[in-house]
């Protein structure tokens, strides 16, 4: 879990592992360099849980870095992914685990619940194909980061660059050594603020394109199509 200058938000979204129906987790905060409370606030309140472990950044190396920081430092079988200001539905880690270990699914995704950073109500809700492979993300990253998790000791760790959309060219190269399976179920909670980078709607079209080209080196015609069909699937699914 990144964290900078989350004193707001972090407590929640700690709380929302700790209530994990699911027991076996570690929980790895990496403080990147705040300038608020948050380091205090995680040592205070968490300071007893043996599952929790907080890494300080200094100075502040950014939400990729700190993402990879605490990949590293994981031990776990499984590793997924919480933003400071996000949290998880108490039975997330459970649902997810079960579907992977039935299906024998190295990966996995789930629905999540778009909210709004202000006022709290859910602005909509994002759905996910059954079943997500490299071709399917080639039209919209189909796995939200607080939603994803995949299976580490079979996979290996895989690590983010420090480019835009750091989190969908990561699930790229997860889905090129595996498809993911979705739980059909509202697991998440994605906080969406008015000024935050994924409310720019253009820079985040100009970036997904970016992943379609470099990461994925598709032709110039094929990343203009693939982006607005990106488009179309992010309207369709937001109701």
């Amino acid at each position: 879990m990144p964290a900078y200058n989350a004193a707001d938000t972090i407590v929640q979204a700690i709380d929302s592992v700790v209530d994990q129906t699911y027991p076996d987790w570690e929980l790895i905060v990496v403080n990147d360099g705040s300038s608020d409370s948050t380091s205090e606030i995680v040592r205070q309140k968490y300071g007893l849980e043996s599952r929790i472990k907080l890494v300080e950044n200094d100075p502040n190396r950014g939400v990729a870095q700190s993402r990879n920081i605490a990949t590293d430092l994981s031990s776990g079988e499984y590793i997924a992914f919480l933003d400071c200001d996000d949290w998880w539905e108490p039975s997330k880690l459970e649902e997810q685990v079960a579907l992977m270990e039935t299906t024998g699914s190295k990966c996995c995704h789930s629905y999540y619940r778009r909210v709004s950073g202000e006022t709290g109500d859910t602005l909509s809700v994002v759905r996910a194909p059954a079943l997500v492979t490299l071709q399917d993300m080639y039209l919209t990253n189909q796995i939200g980061n607080l939603t994803g998790i995949y299976h580490a000791r079979t996979l290996g760790k895989f690590f983010q660059k420090e480019v835009r959309h750091e989190d969908y060219a990561m699930w790229l190269s997860v889905l090129r050594t595996t498809n993911s399976v979705c739980s059909p179920k509202v697991l998440a909670n994605y906080r969406i603020k008015a000024d935050s980078l994924s409310g720019n709607k253009i820079k985040s079209l100009t970036w997904h394109f970016a992943r379609l080209r470099n990461e994925l080196d598709l032709s110039l015609l094929s990343a203009i199509y693939y982006t607005i069909a990106h488009v179309v699937i992010v309207i369709s699914r937001r109701r």
